[in-house]
């Protein structure tokens, strides 16, 4: 879990799950309503992957995979830049 403080009160948190093989998924992300559209969210997001790289590998090897159209072919793709 990673929290979002300001001073001791918090203002957001975020939880992931996963079983570390092929499932991963993030259950809860709350940021209170005075707090929102400050990237306090991506913040959060983005502390907890980089603190679980099991996760954050799930999610980058999701992300490559797009979509497959409609003769069958998987079309590779990322938004995720290159590290």
């Amino acid at each position: 879990m990673e929290l979002a403080l300001d001073g001791n009160a918090v203002t957001g948190f975020v939880t992931a799950i996963s079983d570390g093989v092929i499932s991963a998924f993030i259950p809860l992300l709350e940021v209170l309503p005075e707090d929102q559209h400050q990237r306090i969210g991506t913040e959060l997001v983005c502390r907890s992957l980089s603190s679980k790289p099991w996760i954050a590998e799930w999610a980058y090897a999701a992300e490559r995979i797009s979509s497959v159209d409609r003769r069958g072919d998987v079309r590779e793709h990322s938004r995720m830049p290159a590290s």
